[in-house]
């Protein structure tokens, strides 16, 4: 029988012993267990949660605490996901120990046993071994763990599915239509010609010898794509190109040459060189496509039996971990105004003051609103603002009318008017006395809403300060706090312009780049869009306000000089590098002012001068 692997068998580096500490427990019937095999211990969670993350950073890939971004899950929302598979392996041992197939702890030694051993046979990779996981014996823990799944697994989907063959094969006929469309293909070639006659002349003189059929498509095809390739297409699946083209080549022998076959475009000649179809479950055995088809079969039917099972037994679940929980239920939440409502009475009280202890899933949720609100409202904003500038461009004697709706017959002689109208009536609007009023209202809402979202904002940077994407929240909403615009300022250029700055072989592929568009012009652009905005940003809200701390000034003049250090490094022209030495030489200046006892800023500003003087 096919080995079963579902998705569970991914998050084995739980522990499976009792911990005191319980992220999360079975119920049945409403009744807490108790049993420590069904409950998820912290180190079995934290160990599968760091086990999910790890793949994730094998891929170059970081995860943010709270917020998630494109395809990837935030760390709250993976470990939730992670929370669930644990659990549903505890079912799993409920319904095992309930049939009596729970792994036999013998027979998980023995293989765990001879895993181990043939592992540690090899001293280079017994080394290995023990550096990476601190002793055998606890690496002897982790196969454990993979054997005790996996063989869990096996008993529990044996016992679901005690014919496999037969299921399989009525999963197939219940989806073969979906399978087929989805699964089988076809290796062709072709010749394209303009009327039938010339394709019959062409398959006659192919079949008799007298051309092959790849010369005939390097001469004659009108498709002259693939008639270079002799004709060839390449695979082909249902639903690629055009009905009477797909229902011939599928329907061909491999190796004949079937047509003429009339389509849209001319009459082809078609040769199959390859076919993969199945008709039923032992052809889709013999095909490449069986593992793959198998392996949906397997999850589905897995699904399928556990969801019903759960109800079945009325199994549920307790999640005490307080993130955990408050995702788990929000994300249960399917009403919009409930989800709202649960975030800002969780968040707020009566007097609209951060309540304290608040779950950072709840910050995070309010602050992603929150900004989804405010776009909303800037783009209302913008559309009152257009509705003042157009009724700005009026003539005089039009400007003064009380109401829109007067200026209604010069619509058509007057392209301003006809734009005044149509704004007006999409927002509702009749007078420019009203248009102001809305406009207050609209920016007064998105003052309260930037207060409310700068205070959680905040509130969360402390529960989770390495979060990339809080830090562009805390700029948006607070973009006048000093603090803010550094934190904002230091991750974008640690991320994004140091790594170009500090390695000249990125920067030269840039430069080639930028070439090809600005020509000579091409190193001093890229070196002002990566400085020159952060610069900005640091010199104007925290180097020149003496209210700023020292500690916070020092900082930012401690980025600018590393950033223009960077830059200075890499193969400038003279001029360039004469007028970046002599900036870097200026943040050195205020920075030595703030630290006159700091030696490496001296030294630094000696080695700068050097290098002024032997350019000059």
């Amino acid at each position: 029988m096919k080995k079963f692997l579902i998705i569970l068998v991914v998050f084995v580096l739980g522990v499976l012993g009792f911990t005191n500490s319980i992220i999360a427990e079975l119920t049945v019937d409403g009744t807490i267990t108790g049993v420590h095999a069904f409950q998820v211990g912290y180190d079995e969670y934290e160990s599968a949660l760091q086990g999910a993350l790890a793949n994730y950073e094998s891929q170059g890939q970081s995860i943010d605490k709270y917020f998630g971004k494109e395809s990837l899950p935030s760390e709250i929302q993976l470990g939730y996901s992670v929370l669930k598979v644990l659990l549903d392996r505890k079912v799993m041992a409920f319904f095992a120990m309930e049939q009596d197939v729970f792994p036999d702890e013998a027979q998980v030694q023995q293989i765990t046993d001879e895993l181990v051993s043939r592992y540690i046979s090899d001293e280079t990779t017994r080394a290995q071994l023990e550096m990476y996981y601190g002793s055998i014996e606890n690496f002897r823990k982790v196969v454990e763990d993979i054997v005790f799944v996996r063989t869990l697994s096996q008993n529990v989907f044996n016992a679901i599915v005690p014919d496999y063959d037969a299921s399989a094969t009525e999963y197939f006929e219940k989806n073969k239509t979906d399978i087929k469309n989805e699964y089988e293909s076809v290796n062709a070639a072709h010749i394209l010609v303009s009327t039938e006659a010339s394709a019959m002349e062409l398959k006659e003189k192919i079949l008799l010898g007298e051309l092959s059929f790849e010369e005939a498509a390097k001469r004659y095809s009108l498709d002259q794509y693939s008639a270079q390739q002799g004709g060839n297409i390449g695979e082909l699946k249902h639903g690629t190109v055009i009905l009477e083209f797909e229902e011939a080549a599928f329907a061909a022998t491999p190796g004949e040459i079937v047509g003429p076959v009339k389509t849209d475009y001319g009459y082809h000649l078609i040769k199959v060189n390859s076919k993969t179809t199945f008709d039923s479950y032992e052809d889709l055995k013999n095909s490449k496509a069986y593992e793959d088809i198998m392996s949906r079969f397997e999850n589905e039917a897995f699904l399928g039996w556990i969801t019903k099972y759960r109800q079945d037994k009325k199994i549920h679940y307790i999640i005490y971990e307080e993130d955990l929980k408050t995702f788990g239920e929000l994300a249960n939440l399917t009403d919009p105004g409930k989800f709202y409502n649960r975030i800002v009475n969780s968040l707020f009280d009566e007097n609209n003051e951060l309540k304290a202890g608040v779950p950072g899933i709840i910050a995070a949720f309010y602050i992603q609103m929150a900004d989804d609100e405010l776009k909303q409202y800037e783009s209302r904003e913008e559309a009152f603002k257009t509705i003042i500038g157009i009724c700005e461009r009026l003539p005089e004697e039009e400007k003064g009318v009380e109401h829109f709706s007067e200026l209604k017959d010069k619509a058509a002689e007057n392209e301003n008017v006809k734009q005044l109208l149509d704004y007006a009536e999409i927002l509702g609007v009749d007078s420019i006395e009203n248009v102001h009023l809305r406009l207050e209202e609209i920016r007064n809402y998105m003052r309260e809403i930037m207060n409310k979202a700068k205070k959680v904002a905040w509130y969360l940077y402390d529960k989770a300060p390495d979060s990339e994407k809080l830090l562009e929240y805390l700029y948006r909403f607070d973009s006048d706090n000093p603090k803010a615009v550094y934190l904002y300022t230091e991750n974008f250029y640690k991320n994004q312009v140091q790594p170009v700055l500090a390695d000249s072989d990125i920067f030269s592929s840039y430069i080639n780049a930028y070439k090809q568009y600005l020509g000579e012009n091409a190193t001093e652009t890229l070196l002002g869009y990566l400085i020159k905005g952060l610069e900005g940003r640091l010199v104007e809200k925290i180097v020149e306000d003496e209210s700023v701390s020292e500690d916070l000034r020092k900082s930012a003049l401690e980025l600018l000089v590393d950033a223009y250090e960077n830059a200075c490094n890499l193969p400038l022209d003279n001029r360039l590098k004469l007028q970046y030495l002599g900036t870097e030489r200026d943040y050195l200046l205020k920075l030595s002012e703030l630290t006159p006892e700091a030696t490496d800023v001296k030294q630094l500003l000696d080695a700068v001068d050097e290098r002024l003087k032997e350019l000059r």
